[in-house]
């Protein structure tokens, strides 16, 4: 038997695990708390903890230091095993000098320190290991905990803690109502202040627990699986047993189907794949010197459940039912009365034959299947690991809530994206524009993936125009598809006659938007970048800027399926401590506007077309998945995408 189901399992499975649960009222890991409960349950903490900041001392410090150097041995003992070249290499991208001479010196400098952890996120492979990890996270705490407290930080912790509890207190009430990228983003930095600081730990996990909502959801049809799954089978193959002593060889052929079959479970997203069809043959049985011919027919079922979790697939063994049965169309070898004697005694003995043949084949079709899916799972979870976990490890932005259910119709998967000093989506995605939606895979993102991820990859980085392409580099897993970021060559002419340089802002340098038009009937997707200061040099001279921040949105067009780029926004921005931001957007004929938008306009396309999503693997023979679905609403985005062969959508925007 062929490999009939090591089909498309590493393309399920990155599917999957690459998005995440448009819901359809489906299973959830637990029930969310009530708003108007878990507010009060903020308040009532937050109200405790005022006049409880909690000083850090010399023992701090000290087990800081210890857990650091505990760490770095560990590093050291992991690096021995290999060659004296690896060792020597890993310690210079590490900067391994620089952290020796920080546990070297009498004081420490957190900020170099900062640096130096700085390395252990990148996408480098390796770095996924736990000890690397470990020492990472013991890098960042002794140097925030060594750094907080300082007499001059702990006299400012004690003059801003209760404060900054009541502006935590207004934040969170604020973003109750109001879910605006400013008050996420101030929401973000009070829990960083905090969290660095080791101050309110219970208050932090009950903020989280309220408003670090699972941040991107996703929904597949069964369709979906079995456009990538479902097949013919029509194989043939030898035969070769041997059943009550008699060698049977010959002929088989089996035709039949492959298809998926989704299962409704609350825990995880389950499916079978089953093989169901007909095996013909032609055999000759050899006992002794007799030939007894035969045709036979087996009816199978083979299946084998898998199941979707956070850490990848499993399987369970095969099932195989067989109904086999035998016709003994003639015996040769002696006289014709002997023959007529062998025949007699091979029909006596033909359903003992048969039983025996059926028990077999079932055994064997489940070993086979078995066989094959072990090799495969094994590809598939490498798959998996190489591709999205170790990456996301390594990057410090591990998805946490991690969920997939599935029912009869749909898989579904869900996940938080965010680092330990973010908070994920402050609400749930709108389900009512899923009603009566019946696209093959919808996908659900709220804004913040983008703008946590931005911020962990993009804070304070200086970008000019000799080191674009570092950036570029940075960038590419960020930016939406269309954000043309390798220009032409007549806009890098233009470059060249003039320096410029960019550093991002620490909190949200980089965001998205996701927002409804003034009249409420169409959809903008706005993309945000934050400067802390900017700079320009050309042949008229040089300008510079401070605090700026450039949207450009761009409004989706439901005709053709593209996003069309808007004119851009300009604005200069101011906070002050940890206050919500303030903008005020430059006029047209403003100097500083002028030169900040002949500067960035051009890394944004005019249009960025979404009317298909090309599928690869075993999907590319369904052609491109049609956009049907495109909502942006108060900070979600929900995407829908039919098979090309699905007809003409049933949506509320849809593209022609």
């Amino acid at each position: 038997m062929k490999c009939y189901w090591r089909l498309s399992l590493l393309s399920v499975l990155s599917v999957l695990l690459t998005t995440a649960q448009a819901q359809e009222t489906p299973p959830v890991a637990e029930d969310a708390p009530a708003v108007a409960p878990a507010w009060k349950h903020l308040r009532d903490q937050i109200a405790a903890s005022r006049g409880k900041m909690r000083a850090s001392t010399a023992a701090d410090v000290a087990a800081a230091r210890e857990r650091l150097e505990a760490a770095v041995d560990d590093v050291e003992k992991l690096l021995s095993r290999g060659t004296d070249e690896n060792r020597d290499a890993w310690k210079r991208f590490l900067h391994w000098d620089v952290l020796e001479q920080q546990l070297a010196a009498k004081e420490v400098n957190p900020v170099v320190l900062m640096g130096v952890s700085k390395r252990f996120k990148r996408n480098e492979p390796g770095l996924e290991l736990y000890t690397f990890r470990k020492l990472r996270k013991a890098i960042e705490d002794y140097a925030n905990i060594a750094y907080y407290s300082l007499p001059v930080q702990q006299e400012r912790l004690k003059d801003s803690f209760d404060k900054g509890l009541a502006e935590l207190e207004h934040a969170l009430s604020e973003y109750r109502g109001d879910t605006s990228a400013n008050y996420a983003e101030r929401v973000n930095r009070l829990v960083r202040f905090f969290g660095r600081r080791g101050q309110v730990p219970e208050l932090l996990e009950a903020v989280h627990a309220t408003y670090s909502h699972p941040n991107m959801y996703n929904r597949f049809s069964e369709r979906f699986f079995a456009v990538a799954i479902d097949r013919d089978v029509n194989d043939t193959g030898d035969v070769s047993e041997t059943i009550l002593g008699t060698r049977i060889r010959g002929k088989q052929q089996t035709t039949g189907r492959v298809f998926a079959k989704l299962v409704p479970s609350d825990n995880d997203a389950a499916y079978q794949i089953i093989l169901e069809g007909t095996a013909l043959s032609e055999n000759i049985g050899y006992n002794r010197k007799f030939k007894i011919y035969t045709e036979g027919t087996t009816q199978l079922r083979v299946t084998k459940a898998a199941t979707l979790g956070q850490w990848g697939v499993a399987v369970a063994p095969a099932q195989a039912k067989t109904s086999t049965e035998t016709k003994i169309t003639g015996v040769s070898g002696g006289h014709s009365f002997v023959n007529d004697f062998v025949l007699n005694r091979a029909n006596k003995q033909r359903d003992k034959a048969s039983a025996i043949a059926n028990q077999r084949a079932a055994k064997r079709a489940a070993r086979e299947f078995d066989s094959q899916g072990a090799e495969l799972v094994g590809e598939a979870n490498q798959s998996i690991r190489d591709e999205l976990f170790y990456p996301l490890l390594r990057l410090d932005f591990f998805p946490r809530d991690v969920h997939f259910s599935s029912t009869s119709e749909h898989a579904f998967g869900q996940r938080t994206l965010r680092t330990e000093y973010q908070v994920g989506a402050p609400d749930t995605p709108n389900t009512d524009v899923l009603k009566d939606c019946d696209d093959d895979v919808v996908a659900q993102v709220h804004e913040s993936v983008v703008a946590n991820f931005a911020e962990l990859r993009l804070a304070g980085l200086t970008i000019d125009s000799e080191h674009m392409e570092d950036f570029r580099a940075e960038v590419a897993d960020i930016l939406p598809k269309g954000v043309d970021l390798d220009q032409t060559l007549e806009e890098r002419e233009k470059e060249r006659k003039g320096n410029w340089q960019v550093t991002l802002a620490e909190s949200q340098p980089l965001r998205v938007q996701f927002e409804k038009t003034e009249d409420g009937k169409g959809s903008i997707v706005k993309i945000v970048i934050r400067a802390k200061a900017f700079s320009s040099e050309d042949e008229t001279g040089q300008r510079g800027a401070e605090q700026v921040e450039v949207a450009v949105p761009y409004l989706f067009d439901p005709a053709r399926g593209v996003l069309v780029r808007q004119k851009l926004i300009i604005a200069k921005y101011s906070r002050q401590k940890r206050q919500l931001l303030q903008t005020r957007v430059l006029s047209s004929v403003d100097i500083e506007r002028a030169v900040i938008e002949k500067r960035f306009t051009p890394l944004f396309e005019q249009e960025i077309d979404i009317q298909s999503l090309k599928m690869e693997g075993e999907w590319a023979k369904a052609g491109n998945l049609r956009i049907n679905t495109f909502h942006a609403d108060n900070g979600w985005l929900t995407l829908g995408w039919v098979l090309s062969e699905q007809g003409s959508p049933k949506t509320d925007e849809t593209v022609d």
